[in-house]
């Protein structure tokens, strides 16, 4: 695997300690979830080599609308819980940050975005 399917798979497997459903950047809502995740990992940086790398995992969560910026707190508290300071199979996670989006496209649904920023280090 690669630094970047490692980071992915990284991130999923932490994702999933949490009751709340996970999936990638390209998912659509059809099942009319009321409350989940989508993440997306953006490599941005150079490592130490060619195999190292840093960036910004994206988390947007998703919580109903009817609940306001309460739940959407929540939900990023533990994810803060789940990564910030951890190293999970040569990944870093650092500080997070949350952005309150607001109603989304689908009026039933809150967004929040998360921001965390990682490392990935792997020996050549």
């Amino acid at each position: 695997m690669s630094k970047y399917t490692n980071t992915l798979s990284d991130v999923f497997s932490i994702a999933a300690e949490i009751s709340i459903p996970s999936f990638p950047q390209n998912f659509e809502n059809k099942r009319n979830l009321s409350e989940f995740l989508r993440i997306s990992v953006l490599p941005a940086g150079l490592g130490i080599n060619l195999v190292s790398g840093s960036g910004l995992i994206i988390i947007d969560i998703f919580v109903p609308s009817n609940e306001g910026p309460k739940r959407l707190y929540e939900v990023a508290e533990m994810l803060d819980t789940l990564f910030v300071g951890r190293t999970v199979n040569n990944t870093q996670f650092f500080h997070s940050t949350l952005n309150v989006i607001g109603i989304d496209e689908n009026p039933s649904l809150f967004r929040g975005q998360y921001n965390l920023n990682y490392s990935h280090y792997e020996v050549m």
